[in-house]
């Protein structure tokens, strides 16, 4: 039986090797392409059943590629789902003719993505529905890997990619690996996925055993490690410093003292956390410009109006919409009417501190990255502000390259 095809045209290595991965998983033909002619001719001569393309090839090639294939009757009914990391509203109207499906904007969280596809293709995709949480971080040249909640089978599969992602940004070739685990149950059938957790780390964070410390209070993880041969030597401890020291070799007061400096900005923590930003063409809906173009809201709380107004003009050439506060309580009040996408944080100010915002934004489960700047570089303070989930941690004073930088970083993954 001839399976059904599907054709990729992406941007991102990355993305284009997960995808087809996965897809492949699930029984679908997986024709892949970078190039618009190549496309073009692939659409032609396979005839898949859908294909899925960048913006960017759209947007950048000498060929109208919708146009042609609107106007060959073989492939003109082939449903398209298109990603893309911006697209304005004129670009919608011009391409909503051509049987565009659905559009994702950037970054894409993949699991909206392949029930799109399930949907679409009428296929059943058997995906495992343990809830878990796994946030990667990288702080110098260490990946943080926070798992919560459970183990679940395809978000570990993906984690291979974000690491493969890190590794290629910022050109690392081994990693030392801190994996922090907290409230975690498992049961004895998930020890396998937790075996093929650490192998994930061990093959793609191209690293050893000695180079992976665990972080928890679970004392269920000592018996599942110590019942695997393999792993048994894995070292486990439920001190936070101890583990950081031990990767390191150096202690964190000393980290910080060089944090600040121009030279040591990538030592600065930062975080990067997937969200989904997706929409479907509707004829009967006409889509606002803000949710076409993904206008980036980013909001600034600090008491100094100098520090305001620097931070504000260091993203002001990115097209954001900005919003500043000289309180945090003005903030809370603004956030029943807007959310933002980031949020730039002070620690110390009057009537309501950075610490209590952090609390407020816990106990209502918002979920947008916090990128805190700060003059304040106690261990006791970082400690306490990383325990909140921020996405960064920057002493000031601080270039505008870095505060730019650190914002793109905690925004702009592809998956």
């Amino acid at each position: 039986m001839e399976k059904d095809k599907i054709l990729l045209v992406e941007n991102s290595e990355l993305m284009t090797s997960f995808l087809k991965e996965k897809l492949s998983q699930f029984g679908f033909e997986v024709i892949t392409s970078h190039d618009t002619f190549d496309a073009l001719i692939k659409l032609k001569n396979n005839i898949p059943d859908l294909l899925i393309m960048d913006y960017y090839f759209i947007k950048n090639s000498k060929i109208d590629f919708l146009k042609e294939k609107y106007e060959n009757k073989t492939v003109k009914d082939i449903p398209i789902i298109l990603t893309a990391s911006k697209l304005d509203l004129d670009s919608l109207f011009n391409i909503a003719k051509n049987k565009i499906y659905k559009i994702f904007l950037k970054p894409i969280l993949i699991e909206d993505l392949l029930n799109t596809i399930s949907e679409l293709m009428k296929k059943k995709f058997l995906f495992d529905k343990t809830p878990c949480i796994i946030d990667v971080t990288l702080n110098d040249n260490i990946l943080f890997i926070d798992v919560a909640k459970g183990l679940n089978v395809d978000k570990i599969d993906s984690l291979k990619f974000k690491i493969l992602e890190l590794k290629k940004l910022y050109k690392i070739e081994t990693f030392k690996i801190l994996l922090i685990i907290t409230d975690l149950d498992l049961q004895e059938s998930d020890y396998k996925k937790f075996y093929n957790l650490i192998e994930t780390l061990l093959k793609y964070g191209n690293t050893n055993i000695g180079y992976i410390k665990i972080l928890t209070h679970i004392k269920q993880i000592k018996d599942i490690i110590s019942k695997n041969e393999k792993f048994k030597y894995l070292e486990i401890t439920d001190n936070v410093d101890d583990a950081i020291i031990k990767l390191t070799d150096t202690d964190i007061e000393e980290l910080l003292a060089t944090a600040s400096t121009k030279e040591d900005e990538d030592r600065n923590t930062f975080f990067w956390k997937n969200e989904l930003n997706n929409f479907e063409i509707n004829a009967d809906k006409l889509l606002n410009i803000s949710e076409v173009e993904r206008v980036i809201r980013a909001c600034i709380i600090d008491d100094d109006p100098f520090i305001l107004e620097y931070i504000k003009d260091s993203l002001i050439q990115t097209g954001w919409l900005i919003k500043t506060y000289n309180n945090a309580k003005d903030f809370i009040d603004d956030l029943k009417n807007f959310t933002p996408d980031i949020l730039f944080l002070d620690i110390m100010m009057p009537v309501m501190s950075g610490f209590d915002l952090l609390e407020y934004i816990k106990r209502k489960n918002y979920t947008f990255p916090v990128i805190i700047l700060s003059a304040l570089s106690q261990k006791e303070t970082v400690k306490k502000a990383l325990s909140y989930n921020i996405k960064s941690y920057i002493i000031k004073p601080v270039e505008p390259d870095l505060i730019l930088k650190k914002a793109y970083e905690a925004l702009n993954m592809d998956f």
